[in-house]
């Protein structure tokens, strides 16, 4: 028996309307990973968040991936582009 938390991806059903966390905060527009709880069972029940299917979150967590590998490589080469001054002047 494994003693690991058990993570499922959520969404909210709609992205105006936000769905709090019981620890704090809101669940992520985009969906995130959340501990498997009464709480969420009872958001997925009342219909308020979706939990969509293995295809699409691997979709979404590819996408995300990919956004952060763009942003930051842009970070790299603005930094390697940023003129460097002497302090010492």
């Amino acid at each position: 028996m494994s003693l690991g938390k058990k993570l499922i991806f959520l969404k909210p059903k709609k992205t105006q309307v936000p769905v709090r966390k019981p620890e704090g905060g809101f669940l992520a527009e985009g969906g995130e990973d959340v501990e498997r709880s009464a709480y969420w069972l009872r958001r997925i029940k009342d219909g308020d968040v979706l939990q969509p299917s293995d295809e699409e979150v691997e979709a979404i967590k590819k996408a995300r991936a990919d956004e952060k590998a763009k942003q930051l490589e842009q970070q790299k080469k603005a930094a390697k582009a940023k003129p460097q001054t002497d302090k010492g002047e």
